[in-house]
């Protein structure tokens, strides 16, 4: 393989990294927003004190399954908003490990399972490029 071709296909993957790190900047606004709306939308017109009590007395079905999917989608946003941000990192590790060619020397390698923005700054540091 000639280094041009590698440094093309660096290159690239790079690119793709940067890519998916602002897609999923936006993802994660998007399932931010989406709780926001959630719990407004739930709170609406409620007594927080009051309704929270009546609400662990509740036994109608109806009730008890509009509570159930307002959980259920908050906590689906919720994780998903959570999966997006530390995706965010790993990305922003990897744009930065592949960027300063930390991958090219013995010193400053990481193994694929610990790539990521802790052990990308103990390389960094190795090679003398501090906060």
């Amino acid at each position: 393989m000639s280094l041009n071709f590698m440094e093309k296909s660096k290159r690239k993957l790079l690119a793709l990294l940067w890519i998916l790190s602002f897609e999923n900047q936006d993802f994660a606004r998007f399932h931010y927003a989406e709780v926001q709306r959630l719990i407004k939308g739930h709170m609406e017109g409620k007594n927080p004190t009051y309704d929270y009590v009546k609400l662990t007395l509740a036994t109608d079905e109806e009730t008890l399954n509009a509570e159930f999917e307002f959980e259920l989608a908050y906590r689906a946003n919720v994780f998903a908003l959570l999966k997006n941000l530390h995706s965010i990192s790993d990305f922003l590790a990897h744009v930065l490990y592949y960027a300063f060619g930390l991958d090219l020397c013995y010193q400053t390698s990481i193994t694929p399972e610990k790539l990521n923005l802790y052990y990308t700054k103990k390389s960094l540091e190795k090679i003398k490029i501090t906060e």
